[in-house]
């Protein structure tokens, strides 16, 4: 069975669940992918509704007018449009088909995923068992092709390189620590083609040392780093988990493993596994091991995410020890100013967002940051100011896109923060709720059934332990579109059980101004304020603040 196809300038991985053009990702998912891939069955040929129907939805019963919907997601995704079809377009009276003819991919190609066993032996200078030495001679690790979208004259480079690295004949081979080492070197500068290299030199060096967990470690956080950063599938997000328990089944008691299992979750949204793995690593080191990329991890990762469960004295406890650590992050000042100003010391978040920006002009959390904070504290002109600024300078993020929206939406240009949330879609198509407020904010509505078909979509994520709050506030937004106020609410009130105590936005954001108006939302907010009061008392009576910081009272 055929599993990529080239339509046009799209690549499609049936296996991947993916649709790329250039190199980027596009936001296909769900029930879209699944009538995409309908599509692409039946080649360019028409496909009436009823094939629609029971190709995507059996055995639910489904109107035309969901199909209609559904297909008007997938242009959307696709960047298609009805009036001038690109990709899909419609047979009045008969249903729709492919503009052009796809092309099934077979035998060697650029969009097909080489695959690499290890090769161990039975028993490891570690001390690997044999079942752990089974488990790891099935994974086959990609080789740079398809997934990886390397420029083809690059992709076979590396691939010829791994088998001259493995030939004894080549007197000049480098050795697997010298592998390792430019392996996290390039781990450490950070950018898409830079995790790339290092994920090649990692699996280069487990070919020269199958048994070499520093390497596999290395591995998992780099293709972690691909879903958290690049926008790669969460496929990957597997590979990186297998890997990190393989090297846990052998050495029960390294914290590095536990890390990176905790990043893998973390990246998936599974935001209470993510704290118990890094915990668990703590517990180890306490100090937090260094990761590939040169930070201590564990001790940074889980400080981010107690802020984001809404445990904000854990989060400033956690930002200075790593402070203290001697490591000091170039996202520390950043993120330990996010909690500030959560906990409400403004002034104290002010200075250290608006020091970071102007130090930092490469600094892509300084550049989010500052414009984020002027935003949400109603200083407008200087955020549009700050955001011009940030995209002068190269940053142009996914949540970037989302701060320009919120501008467009407060000073009442529908149209353009339409144009902001594609934007920021299409950086993170692994994200819900940029996809959502397309939906909503477009000049033609939703209709009731496929606005419950993403509540429920979310919902699912939620119970399978994606427990990000942001969830429940997508859930929120969702429910007052389709005019049940109550269950907004009730929404944001379980958006604020599983940690959300940002009171500043839920007061301020255009997305929330008709549910402002509600009995309940006063109750959302007094539960924050009482939190906030509560951990704002903590950390002004603790032993623990530096003097030099300053935290004065409301």
């Amino acid at each position: 069975m055929a599993t990529c196809y080239i339509l046009l300038d799209l690549e499609i991985d049936l296996e991947a669940r993916s649709v790329r053009r250039a190199q980027r990702i596009l936001g296909v998912a769900g029930l879209s992918f699944d009538l995409f891939a309908c599509f692409l069955a039946r080649s360019n040929a028409v496909v009436s509704f009823d094939e629609l129907m029971a190709a995507v939805w059996a055995p639910a019963v489904v109107s035309e007018e969901t199909v209609t919907q559904r297909i008007k997601l997938l242009r959307q995704a696709l960047g298609d449009d009805s009036r001038k079809p690109r990709y899909i377009r419609s047979v009045r009276g008969r249903g729709y088909q492919l503009i052009a003819q796809p092309r099934v991919i077979t035998g060697a190609s650029e969009l097909q995923t080489e695959c690499l066993d290890f090769k161990l032996p039975q028993r490891g200078s570690n001390g690997l068992s044999g079942r752990t030495l089974s488990a790891l001679q099935r994974i086959r690790i990609p080789a740079t092709g398809k997934a990886v979208l390397f420029p083809v004259a690059s992709a076979l480079a590396l691939l010829v390189g791994a088998v001259v690295l493995r030939s004894p004949g080549h007197v000049n081979a480098p050795s697997g620590s010298e592998l390792l080492d430019r392996a996290r070197y390039y781990a450490s500068i950070g950018q898409k083609d830079n995790n790339d290299r290092a994920i090649a030199l990692y699996r280069a060096a487990l070919q020269e040392k199958p048994t070499l967990s520093a390497a596999a470690l290395g591995l998992s956080f780099a293709y972690s780093a691909r879903v958290c950063l690049y926008d790669f599938p969460l496929q990957w997000l597997d590979r990186a988990d297998s890997l990190a328990r393989l090297v846990l089944r052998s050495e029960p008691r390294n914290a590095l493993a536990y890390t990176a299992l905790g990043y893998a979750a973390d990246c998936r949204g599974y935001i209470d596994s993510a704290i118990a793995d890094y915990e668990r690593a703590l517990q180890l080191d306490p100090r937090g091991r260094l990761d590939p990329r040169g930070r201590r991890d564990a001790l940074a990762s889980v400080a981010n995410l107690y802020q984001v469960k809404g445990r904000l004295v854990d989060a400033l406890r956690s930002n200075l020890a790593l402070r203290d650590s001697g490591e000091k992050p170039r996202y520390l000042e950043v993120q330990t100013a996010r909690t500030l100003e959560l906990l409400g010391f403004t002034s104290q978040a002010e200075r250290l967002y608006a020091r970071s920006f102007r130090l930092y002009p490469d600094n892509v959390f300084s550049n989010v940051a500052w414009p984020q904070f002027l935003v949400t504290h109603g200083r407008l002109l200087e955020a549009a100011s700050a955001l011009d600024e940030a995209l002068a300078r190269g940053t142009d993020r996914n949540d970037l896109q989302l701060l320009a929206a919120e501008l467009a939406l407060r000073r009442g240009d529908r149209r353009s923060a339409v144009e902001c949330f594609e934007r920021a879609r299409a950086m993170r198509s692994g994200s819900s709720f940029p996809a959502t407020l397309v939906l909503l904010y477009s000049e033609q509505p939703p209709s009731t059934e496929v606005l419950r078909e993403r509540i429920e979509t979310v919902r699912r994520a939620i119970d399978a332990g994606d427990r990000w709050p942001l969830n429940w506030i997508e859930v929120a937004v969702l429910r007052n579109a389709l005019g049940d106020r109550p269950g907004a609410i009730a929404a944001l009130g379980e958006a604020v059980e599983a940690g959300f105590l940002d009171q500043d936005y839920l007061e301020s954001s255009p997305l929330f101004e008709s549910l402002r108006a509600e009995a309940g939302f006063p109750r959302v907010i007094d539960t924050i304020t009482r939190r906030v009061d509560e951990q704002r008392r903590a950390v002004l009576d603790s032993g623990w603040i530096p003097p030099g910081m300053m935290l004065a009272s409301r």
